[in-house]
């Protein structure tokens, strides 16, 4: 459980909904509409795009960054195959990019947060960075019926519990590496953090 500043404890998953319940749905509707089948118009949609996301599936599985950059790159690569694996199940592949693509979260988890939370990186920036990968794919996992793990659960929660203590005075101030990337919604100012 995590701990808040007036003493009440707090789920993982009710730190997923706060974290991110704004842009979640909207991601997962933005990502999924037009896969979920229906009515004729949005199945010629996805057999429009289908040959393009299976492009893109088959572009990043072969030339995954596990030589160079094996960060928040792989870590981005492996939730877009798990995206494309599971919105697009029929797409030859998918089921392997799924697959892959959640035990390379769950191992990239354990590999690259520390055990007191902190991102590797030692960034603020990618700290958040990989926090929202995490929490994507853990509330995709969830609603699609994959068993979560309790030590991937651990490690989101050691996560958020970083951000919560940087945070209690205010926003916090950020240190370390900030290229300006990002997978959550933008706000005024253009970033998402």
């Amino acid at each position: 459980m995590a701990q808040l500043d007036q003493g009440q404890s707090v789920s993982v998953g009710d730190q997923l909904g706060k974290h991110a319940g704004g842009c979640i749905p909207q991601f997962i509707v933005d990502m999924g509409g037009p896969f979920a089948g229906g009515s004729v118009g949005v199945r010629g949609v996805r057999e429009e795009v289908a040959p393009a996301l299976a492009f893109h599936g088959r572009y990043i599985e072969r030339y995954l960054s596990t030589y160079f950059s094996p960060n928040t790159h792989l870590l981005g690569e492996a939730v877009a195959l798990f995206f494309l694996g599971t919105f697009v199940p029929n797409v030859p592949g998918a089921a392997r990019w799924k697959e892959s693509g959640w035990e390379i979260v769950l191992h990239e988890a354990g590999r690259q947060v520390r055990p007191d939370g902190v991102y590797f990186e030692q960034s603020l920036y990618y700290h958040v960075y990989a926090l929202d990968f995490f929490l994507y794919t853990r509330l995709l996992a969830a609603r699609n019926g994959a068993e979560i793990p309790a030590a991937y659960d651990a490690v989101v929660e050691r996560m958020l519990n970083v951000v919560a203590a940087l945070a209690q005075a205010g926003p916090a101030e950020g240190f370390g590496d900030d290229d300006g990337g990002g997978c959550g919604i933008r706000g005024a100012t253009g970033r998402s953090r």
